[in-house]
């Protein structure tokens, strides 16, 4: 009879847990993981109910290894159960959602958005009730640019006309700025016979907003004084309401660790190459 081979369940638990990275974070932590507030929940719900699992689960002492993976899976089903309840229950983590203002999205891209002396009324901008947007071509409705109604407020520098709110690269739309649905305060240009005209809205520009339901969001936007034209380039609101949204800082570029890696092992390669070469040389006369 081929003899059982015996294997004490308290090695195999450990060896098991050490080659899972996933359990060897929750059963023996791991600092970088620890500092996330989600796993430290884990842990602290953890430390309650794994003394009660070993407890009521230990067996007696078995001549199959059979054990100790069932011990080890109990424990994985018990950490898995209160990190899906600890998402279930965690609150709605804020958001920046992309708007997609090309062909596929609102079709609003382009020079003065391809309007020509029209002016659209862009409705569910930009998400369904969250308000109308319109938009002004070259001179539609003596106007130039954008305005909110229906819901939609832009942000103003004040209640004057032509008076859109220019946010620079790093500033943050939330409720600290003035916001209004009337037309004329928002847009670019306006007037008849006699204009008024903002300032222009350079690169790096980008106008601020706020939906029905109080998420803010901005567009980055161009607007020429002198040739009367404007566009908007891109855009992104908050996912939560009343919760402020960054305008974005370029960053800077990085050098990839792919380039670092190959200068490193070039400049291993020709330590090596000459070492070699100090060893084979002649011997000097």
């Amino acid at each position: 009879m081929t003899g059982t081979k015996h294997v004490c369940s308290s090695r195999v638990r450990p060896i098991l847990i050490a080659r899972t990275p996933v359990l060897r974070a929750i059963f023996a932590g791991v600092p970088r993981l620890s500092a996330w507030p989600l796993v430290a929940r884990l842990r602290h719900r953890l430390s309650g109910v794994l003394p009660v699992l070993s407890r009521s689960a230990s067996p007696a002492p078995s001549t199959s290894t059979a054990a100790a993976p069932l011990r080890l899976s109990s424990y994985f089903a018990a950490g898995f159960g209160v990190a899906t309840g600890l998402l279930a229950t965690a609150p709605a983590e804020a958001a920046v959602v992309s708007i997609d203002i090309g062909p596929s999205g609102f079709n609003i891209a382009g020079l003065n958005a391809g309007l020509g002396y029209n002016s659209t009324a862009i409705t569910n901008f930009p998400f369904a009730s969250a308000g109308t947007l319109n938009l002004y071509g070259l001179g539609g409705s003596n106007q130039w640019g954008l305005a909110g109604i229906v819901g939609l407020e832009f942000a103003v520098n004040s209640s004057s006309p032509v008076s859109p709110r220019n946010f620079s690269l790093g500033s943050t739309v939330d409720g600290s700025a003035l916001f209004q649905t009337a037309v004329v305060t928002s847009v670019f240009r306006y007037g008849y016979g006699s204009f008024t005209s903002a300032p222009d809205f350079g690169p790096g520009s980008y106008l601020g907003f706020k939906t029905a339901q109080d998420n803010y969001g901005w567009l980055e936007v161009t607007w020429s004084n002198t040739a009367n034209s404007w566009e908007i380039l891109s855009g992104a609101y908050e996912s939560v309401p009343n919760t402020g949204i960054g305008v974005p800082v370029p960053e800077p570029v990085a050098v990839s660790l792919a380039s670092v890696a190959a200068l490193a092992m070039g400049g291993a390669a020709i330590l090596r190459l000459r070492k070699t070469r100090q060893k084979h040389a002649p011997p000097a006369c």
